[in-house]
């Protein structure tokens, strides 16, 4: 049986890619395990009724039974920004593709390469990484264009943070806003959002994560960490053998995307400095991470949004080859790199009943901690939804030299040059 693909041919809301990729892991329980991370959305309480409340976010974990105990991974998600519906159409196609050509024993050259990939590596999706934004952007008259989570303002202030900007790794710097009326507002503080907090959470746990595509729209390029530097900065430490890691990657992914209409992306360089997913993951967790801007808009007409859907789900599928060792590249050299960073748990925050229904705020860290730390949760005394009774709260204790985070409940209410989103 030939290869199967094109399985999007329409824009998809919120409603229906969580149907979608409940539908993928139930029809395909052999190669799909479906989890959340640890934190609620902050909520969306728009005209949408039943799209309304606090939303995890979710994880689609696909890959064959059997093989190695630790496979190495492939992180897709879908961009933190609302507006950028091409996207929801990318991880689904690219979902699907992956588990309708698991065909082990067919004939087909395209079947065989995905299925001893998926033998050898493991793919995970984040099908939502804003799922406030992406409903009121689609369900909401008016706010098609949000682009940023929907936070709670302070007063006379504006709503929203721009989660790509929310990340530790060079926050507040070039290409962010410390406005909070600003579409690139980066936040009071790292990781100050939950939806931020939870794709951290999520790269320290799996160590085994070595690529990572970060979907974006638009502008047809791949951004990622580079030594020359880009639009806001000049020079990022990037060594040559990593910088060639890089190349390799880069042009591996463009073999494959420019087989779906001809196009070429731009590559080598990054566009942002300022607390995005692609320099955090790369420069704290060692993964390989690229922001991938497909399409040549927000929302372009849905004949134009499937191809560049489909471009992702090439891009991604390249990278899990190169992951597999199909390319040359020494994988288990990436591993053990990867294995060999230390971080202090914060698993508690998962754990914790309370923890996974209410926003959170950090106390900031100083610089030098933000890459390591440990967490105290403490209930508000009184505080709706919490036990009162001391001994209910959850308390870790921090090494004095390594800094620690305070989390505490708060109240709230139920785009000149291309600039990378």
């Amino acid at each position: 049986m030939a290869f199967r693909k094109r399985f999007v041919t329409k824009y998809l809301n919120p409603l229906e890619v969580d149907a979608e990729i409940d539908a993928i892991a139930a029809e395909f329980p052999g190669l799909c395990s479906l989890e959340t991370l640890p934190l609620l959305s902050h909520g969306y309480q728009g005209e949408r009724a039943e799209a309304r409340g606090q939303h995890p976010t979710r994880v689609l974990r696909i890959t064959a039974p059997g093989g190695a105990a630790e496979k190495p991974a492939i992180l897709l998600m879908r961009s933190h920004h609302a507006r950028e519906w091409i996207n929801a159409l990318a991880v689904v196609e690219t979902a699907r593709q992956l588990t309708e050509n698991f065909r082990p024993g067919d004939a087909d050259p395209l079947v065989k390469g995905l299925t001893g990939m998926l033998e050898r590596v493991e793919i995970i999706i984040v099908p939502e990484s804003n799922p406030d934004g992406a409903r009121l952007s689609f369900f909401d008259a008016g706010r098609r264009m949000w682009r940023k989570n929907l936070r709670q303002p302070d007063a006379g202030a504006c709503p929203g943070v721009d989660c790509n900007r929310n990340f530790p790794q060079f926050f507040g710097e070039a290409g962010s806003s410390s406005s909070p009326c600003a579409e690139t507002y980066h936040g009071p503080r790292p990781l100050s959002e939950p939806e931020a907090r939870n794709i951290a959470t999520l790269a320290e746990r799996q160590r085994n994560i070595v690529f990572a595509i970060d979907s974006h729209s638009h502008g047809q390029a791949i951004f990622r960490p580079s030594p020359g530097g880009g639009q806001f900065v000049t020079s990022e430490p990037v060594s040559a053998a990593d910088d060639a890691i890089y190349r390799h990657l880069e042009e591996r992914m463009n073999a494959t995307i420019s087989g779906i209409q001809g196009a070429r992306y731009e590559t080598g360089s990054t566009s942002n400095h300022a607390g995005t997913t692609d320099e955090f993951l790369f420069f704290v967790h060692r993964v390989f991470a690229f922001d991938l801007e497909c399409g040549l808009d927000f929302q372009p007409p849905e004949a134009d949004a499937v191809l560049a859907a489909l471009e992702v789900a090439e891009a991604t599928k390249a990278l899990g080859l190169c992951a597999a060792g199909a390319t040359g590249l020494d994988v288990s050299a990436l591993l053990a790199r990867r294995r060999e960073l230390e971080f202090d748990a914060t698993e508690a925050v998962a754990d914790d009943a309370d923890a996974r229904s209410a926003p959170w705020e950090i106390e900031p860290l100083a610089e030098e901690h933000w890459r390591r730390f440990r967490a105290r949760l403490a209930p508000l005394a009184g505080a709706a939804g919490w036990a009162t009774d001391p001994a209910s709260s959850a308390t870790f204790t921090p090494s004095p030299a390594k800094g620690q985070v305070r989390l505490t409940r708060e109240g709230h209410k139920g785009g000149a040059k291309r600039c990378r989103e």
